[in-house]
């Protein structure tokens, strides 16, 4: 099974979409992430969002995005606009610095 970490807060819709299409490259508004992990510590993530796609045909809240991190890791999510709640796949290399 895949390990996630669980986004406990995040941006709204209207943030996502200005992140996305406003600025160029890294020159785009960070948004934050509030991560919890396994013990319920929570972490704050800054986020430059590179795409966000629909999770699945018929949804209109839920959302596969991927991201860069500050520090340039990639930030794969899938992420509910409406609770924004969702869930962080680290890479494999970046587990253990999750």
């Amino acid at each position: 099974m895949a390990h996630s970490i669980e986004i406990v807060k995040g941006p709204n819709k209207f943030d996502l979409m200005v992140s996305l299409f406003h600025g160029e490259g890294m020159d785009r508004q960070m948004l934050d992430f509030e991560l919890k992990d396994e013990n319920g510590e929570t972490r704050t993530v800054s986020v430059c969002i590179w795409s966000v796609e629909r999770e699945g045909m018929l949804s209109i809240e839920q959302w596969v995005i991927k991201g860069l991190t500050a520090v340039g890791k990639k930030f794969p999510i899938s992420y509910n606009t409406r609770t924004r709640k969702g869930y962080y796949w680290p890479e494999p290399e970046d587990r253990h610095n999750s």
